[in-house]
């Protein structure tokens, strides 16, 4: 239960921080079978490989996330995935800065730095969990989202400069003109003749100007809708944090068979008796002198 919600809420969260930092898709499908390809081309085998093998990757590390040591208690694997999943976010991007050459790398490393506090931050709260994890996850998703409306309305209204700071200033359309241009390059190595033709002198001249000063349409742009998506984000943040805080549902139980007060960090219930599997007792059946 824990890690859908979690799984589903941690893919909503991705989503809304790849708007706000402006994150292309990186990889298109369907992919390519030609190796030649550089892998900064999306179809290219290399760059699906990379993707894969890093969503593969991380996988693996969250596997290592357990918490059934209960609560107040130190957690070595939670370490473990906290430290491992810094890492990934640092090898992920040596392993991308060079596969977007349309974007600006300082926009390259606010990708990675953001999910990577982000991600990092939401693993170590469970080191030593004061909490049920499920709820203090939930509480901390609620956290991280507001925390994500107050970025994007920094970045929209370019406070300390972050647009700047970012590579956030340059405009939608370039990423459409360096298409073009590339596009232009491959007719005239194919018709050399038009490099001469007044129309293609006009349409190169007009790329570098798009290139160098933008096209005028803005790529920080924060309409109504966008704040009005902005308030209902808000509302569910808070909710979230509300049910981190009060923790519905959950399962407190009494004691163990063995007279032990239940401390699981969250309440799933060996057979009714969550503290068996930490007393080495079977709870799903009765003791022999019962």
């Amino acid at each position: 239960m824990r890690d859908v919600v979690h799984s589903t809420l941690g893919a909503l969260l991705a989503w809304e921080l790849r708007g706000i930092v402006h994150s292309p898709s990186w990889c298109h499908f369907p992919p390519s079978l030609d190796f030649r390809l550089p892998s900064s081309n999306k179809h290219s085998p290399w760059r699906w490989l990379k993707v894969v093998g890093s969503l593969a990757t991380m996988w693996q590390i969250f596997l290592l996330y357990n918490s059934d040591s209960g609560l107040h208690r130190f957690h070595p694997n939670n370490l473990y995935v906290t430290c491992l999943v810094g890492s990934w976010w640092f090898v992920t991007y040596q392993m991308n800065k060079h596969d977007f050459p349309e974007v600006p790398p300082r926009r390259i490393i606010a990708w990675h730095v953001s999910g990577g506090v982000v991600t990092t931050v939401g693993a170590s709260v469970s080191i030593y969990p004061v909490a049920s994890t499920i709820y203090l996850i939930m509480f901390y998703e609620g956290c991280a989202k507001l925390m994500l409306i107050v970025l994007d309305a920094a970045i929209k209204y370019n406070v300390c400069g972050v647009q700047q700071a970012w590579g956030l200033e340059l405009v939608a359309g370039s990423e459409q003109t360096l298409r073009t241009k590339h596009a232009l390059a491959e007719l005239l190595r194919a018709e050399p003749g038009l490099a001469k033709s007044d129309d293609v002198c006009a349409l190169q001249a007009a790329l570098q100007r798009r290139e160098r000063d933008g096209d005028g349409s803005r790529l920080v742009v924060w309409t109504w809708h966008q704040k009005v998506k902005a308030v209902i984000t808000a509302v569910l943040a808070v909710l979230l944090m509300i049910a981190g805080l009060m923790q519905p549902l959950q399962y407190t139980g009494t004691e163990s068979v063995t007279g032990a007060d239940v401390y699981v960090a969250y309440g799933r219930h060996w057979c009714g008796n969550p503290t068996g599997i930490l007393e080495h007792v079977n709870t799903c059946t009765r003791p022999a002198d019962e």
